[in-house]
């Protein structure tokens, strides 16, 4: 494995934990909740999760394995849970940590560090993954950041609960507004339909997901914390979609994190982009686009245009979130625009869409090249071809999120109500 990485220091890993479990304490403590000692070590049950992911079932090719009705290259799906542990050990997670979310973002987050390609001595690139520290903060904030010690190098990337929750409700109401059913098709256990048309049509028929995704939502503005649904089972029909539609949107919120991580010591002032003051962001959503296309091909056996899927729907629950809250704040839908740092939303998921083109080439969605190449700069041997196949790219990746703004329609009806009875919002949004 090559060492691109600066030289990290003891010192500095330790000075980093503590950075992550001092504002995970205080997070905890600003919330006025009671803190009690965990019955086990938070590592222990972090570890006993992920050794779930072991479980595997055999199949007729030895080299191949199922896990909750996915199939796996065995001695990669073994490397990723293995990459994975080494992830939560580095953490050595405090006593404020989540489990649950820990164990769920570690996999990814191995799933990232694996899906590089490798260098022309048959190894893995490696950028300096050493250097990230994984955690999640308890908090009610839709958000995730990147904090970088210039000093030592390390760098504590964090994902806020309250994100992780209203991506995984909204991607429930997705999937069970697709109508999954068995499969036609003995290769797949399970046939969706995302077309937004069918998604629309399906929603006069089953009004669960809109009262899944309104029911979400005013949890937030009105309870706090956007959590309505406690201690659920999934339906056996949601599973595989959700499976993958969740973790490709948390996969691609950590990579994109990671992204800012690899920015440090960027000088946006001196480089061609249009504003500097934007520069790192769209850079960290560039980072998330390639370590996703190529980690969902080589280790989830998804075509690129699902990883994709996964930063544009990511965002779009953004943009429900933003629109819910100008709604009943003010009794109008504002789309926002973003701010100094950050392009808006949809800005962003275009800039999704045309880097991974620009990268990739636009005749990739199904597989992606090893390296990536500069197919924008050069001449189309087939002008008529290369405008299908962009029409068909932005059809894929574009539905989920089309689609979840199919829901969002009828949830903004309840939440515009809620504004015209004069319902009190909680008080973090006074």
């Amino acid at each position: 494995m090559s060492t691109l990485s600066q030289e990290l220091s003891e010192e500095g890993l330790l000075q980093a934990r503590q950075f992550l479990r001092s504002l995970q304490t205080r997070v905890v403590a600003e919330a006025g909740a009671s803190q009690t000692a965990p019955t086990t070590s938070v590592l222990d049950a972090t570890l006993a999760r992920l050794k779930l992911r072991g479980n595997f079932e055999p199949t007729d090719d030895p080299t191949r394995v199922l896990r909750g009705g996915i199939d796996f290259d065995l001695m990669l799906e073994s490397e990723r849970i293995t990459r994975a542990e080494e992830i939560i050990r580095r953490v050595d997670p405090g006593p404020c940590e989540d489990p649950v979310y820990l164990e769920m973002l570690a996999y990814q987050a191995a799933s990232i560090e694996l899906g590089l390609p490798t260098d022309a001595r048959g190894q893995r690139v490696n950028p300096g993954w050493s250097k990230f520290l994984l955690g999640t903060i308890h908090s009610t904030e839709l958000n995730a950041f990147a904090h970088r010690f210039n000093s030592h190098g390390y760098v504590v990337v964090a994902l806020f609960s309250a994100l992780i929750e209203f991506v995984y409700q909204a991607a429930k109401a997705l999937v069970a507004a697709q109508h999954p059913v068995r499969a036609a098709d003995p290769r797949f256990s399970v046939s969706t339909d995302s077309n937004p048309e069918h998604v629309a049509a399906r929603l006069y028929l089953n009004q669960e997901p809109i009262e899944r995704l309104y029911r979400t939502l005013e949890a937030y503005f009105y309870r706090g914390y956007p959590r309505a649904y406690w201690n659920e089972s999934v339906p056996a029909e949601l599973v595989l979609p959700l499976t993958h539609l969740i973790g490709m949107a948390e996969r691609w919120i950590v990579a994109h994190e990671y992204g800012h991580g690899f920015a440090v010591g960027c000088d946006w002032n001196r480089g061609l982009v249009k504003n500097p003051k934007r520069a790192e962001e769209c850079f960290a959503d560039d980072n998330a686009t390639i370590l996703c296309a190529w980690s969902a091909e080589k280790l989830d056996s998804l075509p690129p245009y699902y990883a994709l899927i996964g930063g544009t729907f990511a965002l779009a629950c953004l943009d429900v979130f933003e629109r819910g809250l100008s709604i009943v704040r003010h009794g109008t839908e504002h789309v926002g625009m973003g701010d100094d740092a950050h392009p808006a939303n949809k800005d962003r998921a275009l800039n999704i869409f045309d880097f991974y083109n620009t990268t990739f080439g636009v005749q990739s969605y199904l597989h992606p090249p090893e390296v990536t190449r500069p197919a924008a700069l050069a001449p189309d041997d087939d002008r008529i071809a290369a405008e299908a196949a962009i029409a068909e790219g932005r059809r894929l990746v574009f539905e989920y999120p089309n689609a979840l703004f199919k829901i969002w329609v009828h949830v903004r009806e309840r939440l515009l109500q809620d504004f015209k009875a004069k319902r009190a919002l909680h008080s973090m949004w006074s």
